[in-house]
């Protein structure tokens, strides 16, 4: 008998309320207590309703997206490589609890509040900005998230005018330049971020050691 679909993991139930900010303000805020009592809910859960189960199916990339969104990397120590070889002498994942060697550091932007997430558990923090800071901090940069955070506090529309979707919204269709057509994360042209989060995991990775 094949096994039950998991809809919702452990680690994404802990990321789903950890981000309290995104979570009030959308369907999240309708499991928020089925969250709290069941840190697993598979397609067959006895305590499912067909309701809520139609809801998490329909709405749980969204809510990826969105929590995504409330959280940033470190910027005093967006990475960590533990120079041992030993698990044991590793910290481990918040979100999954497994020993991690590759230390990703994200916070929170409306508490503050920090974690340490290894290189699977990050992806459900990736959106393209997290993606493009991850790409651009090495051992030579490593200061490029401050440095990020310092120029978006000075000037707040650097993030709407490198990430949001349509580029220069107020001008006519016809008028906007071909060079400021986003491509969308499927486009195989899309060259100014990775095309997965996997892929900024490994540059970030591999560039640190």
């Amino acid at each position: 008998m094949p096994a039950a679909t998991t809809l919702i993991t452990p680690a994404e139930n802990r990321f789903f309320l950890l981000s309290e900010r995104a979570r009030r303000r959308t369907t999240l805020q309708q499991i928020s207590a089925l969250l709290r009592a069941h840190v697993t809910v598979k397609a067959d859960s006895d305590f499912l309703k067909p309701t809520v189960r139609n809801l998490i199916l329909q709405d749980h990339g969204q809510w990826l997206t969105d929590c995504s969104h409330e959280w940033q990397l470190l910027a005093s120590l967006p990475y960590v490589v533990n120079p041992s070889e030993s698990r044991q002498a590793w910290h481990h994942c918040e979100l999954c609890h497994k020993p991690v060697r590759y230390e990703y550091h994200v916070q929170n932007k409306q508490n503050h509040r920090e974690l340490i997430v290894g290189s699977e558990c990050v992806k459900k923090f990736m959106n393209a900005e997290t993606r493009y800071l991850m790409v651009i901090t090495t051992e030579d940069n490593f200061y490029a998230v401050a440095q990020y955070q310092t120029l978006t506090t000075a000037v707040p529309t650097v993030p709407t005018i490198m990430f949001a979707q349509p580029w220069l919204p107020q001008l006519p269709a016809e008028r906007v330049p071909p060079s400021a057509q986003v491509a969308t994360d499927n486009d195989p042209n899309r060259h100014d971020v990775p095309k997965t989060s996997h892929q900024a995991t490994t540059i970030a990775g591999t560039k640190a050691r």
